[in-house]
This record gives C-alpha cells, sequence and structure tokens, in this order.
C-alpha cells in the first residue's frame, strides 16, 4: 500500500472519529488550506512536517499516531515519482 495514502486514511479516520461532519469543517476551523488537506488526505502530495504538527495538534493526538506501527522490511526508502511536467521541464532547461 502507498504510504500516502495510508497517512491521508488514517488523518482522514482520526477526524472522522473526532466528531467533524466534513473534512472541510475540520480544515476551517484550524486554518488548515483545505486543498493543502485534500492533497494531503488523498496521497497526492508529500506533506511537510510543520503541517502534520498542525493535524496532529488539531486532533488532539501525538504526530506519531498519524503513522502506521507496521515495521518496514528490508533497506526501503519513501520516495515519490516526478511529476511529468516536472520531467518535461527538465527537458527545455536542457
Amino acid at each position: 500500500m502507498d504510504p500516502y495514502i495510508t497517512l491521508g486514511q488514517a488523518i482522514k479516520r482520526q477526524i472522522a472519529a473526532k466528531g467533524y461532519a466534513t473534512v472541510e469543517v475540520f480544515a476551517h476551523e484550524h486554518s488548515i488550506p483545505k486543498g493543502t488537506l485534500s492533497k494531503i488526505l488523498n496521497g497526492k502530495v508529500d506533506a511537510k512536517v510543520s503541517t502534520l504538527f498542525r493535524i496532529a495538534f488539531a486532533l488532539g493526538i501525538a504526530v506519531q499516531d498519524l503513522f502506521s506501527s507496521q515495521v518496514v522490511q528490508g533497506n526501503w526508502v519513501m520516495e515519490r515519482p516526478s511529476s511529468p511536467y516536472k520531467a518535461a521541464r527538465k527537458k527545455r532547461r536542457a
């Protein structure tokens, strides 16, 4: 499973467990840009640590509670594939 999607699902569960009607309500009440939150929840971006701290603080939990406790086997590094837009931009610069 994609770790970005797993993180987003964990945040969604926590928001629902705290009784927020929607993620938009949560974002508005805690001054978190809803576009940013949406991208994190859908696994589309690599969330900044500061944003994760803000989300965890708003939920009243520790940041580590947003992450799976499963041990990852082997030499594993979390990488996000580059976007086609960035690849095209690099070609134009060369």
